[in-house]
């Protein structure tokens, strides 16, 4: 049976905490874009027409691919944080 190896937190996982609280107030922010768009354009609850599907779209992107980023996230600070810090920078 192989040694356990515990896990360690480096002073680099903070830029991971850091990345995960930006990602939730980047999906806040779309949802009161979503409610915006959904007072301007007059679209009661749970219509939805086309002016108002590109701003409900983009919103409902990120909640589709938030938990896999956030666990490919965490899974890739694992092995290394400095590494997983250049692979998000290059992304933007």
């Amino acid at each position: 049976m192989a040694p356990f190896i515990a896990p360690t937190l480096q002073r680099e996982h903070g830029y991971i905490i850091l990345v995960v609280v930006l990602v939730v107030f980047v999906n806040f922010w779309a949802g009161f874009k979503v409610g915006a768009a959904r007072k301007r354009y007059n679209i009661k609850y749970p219509q939805n027409f086309v002016e108002f599907n590109c701003v409900q779209r983009a919103h409902q992107n990120v909640l589709e691919n938030l938990p896999v980023f956030l666990a490919l996230l965490f899974v890739s600070s694992y092995v290394s944080t400095t590494v997983n810090r250049l692979v998000l920078y290059s992304t933007n």
